[in-house]
């Protein structure tokens, strides 16, 4: 590995690192629906699309794979990554449920807290763009593009989609906690 790409590592692993601490210090005592959409897509873009796109950008074999990942998938590894956020949402669903009943069982408190919810039209458009769209394309960029390719270079095709699937959920969740309380995944 030569300095320019070693400057390009090292530069998205400073992003993750800001991704990681920023967004929680910028946030504040109470911030509103508007402040914690707009700081989940940091969170988002400096912890998995920049990283992503710095590596990609380190030299002309990278950059002709991110070329090659704008364009459609293929049938299997779509299937696979489909068939991952539907047992996802799903086992989250059980476990949510699950956890629900038990507390009731035991006499415990189990209503969750208070939804962060918009409250007018932009509010919508802005959560739809900072937790919809922001993710799913820096979650691609990183997982069905960098994570993918560096895991089928090393195990067979559906392994290596199964394996990356699995990982999305973990990683995502620990990136942005609210997305996993409050969404289906």
């Amino acid at each position: 590995m030569n300095k320019k790409e070693a400057g390009w590592r090292a530069a998205a692993a400073a992003c993750l690192l800001l991704g990681w601490f920023l967004p929680g210090a910028l946030s504040g005592q109470n911030p509103g629906f508007s402040a914690v959409c707009l700081l989940t897509a940091l969170r988002e873009i400096l912890m998995f699309g920049l990283p992503a796109l710095l590596v990609y950008l380190r030299n002309e074999e990278s950059r002709q794979r991110l070329r090659a990942l704008a364009g459609k998938p293929d049938a299997y590894s779509a299937g696979l990554t489909l068939l991952s956020a539907v047992a996802f949402t799903m086992a989250g669903l059980l476990v949510t449920l699950a956890a629900y009943f038990l507390l009731r069982t035991l006499g415990l408190p189990s209503e969750p807290p208070p939804a962060l919810l918009p409250g007018n039209p932009w509010e919508t458009a802005l959560a739809a763009l900072c937790a919809a769209f922001v993710p799913a394309v820096c979650e691609e960029l990183m997982f069905r593009g960098l994570l993918l390719d560096a895991l089928a270079k090393k195990m067979r095709p559906g392994t290596a989609s199964l394996v990356s699937a699995a990982v999305l959920p973990r990683c995502t969740c620990r990136s942005s906690p609210s997305r996993c309380c409050c969404s289906s995944g």
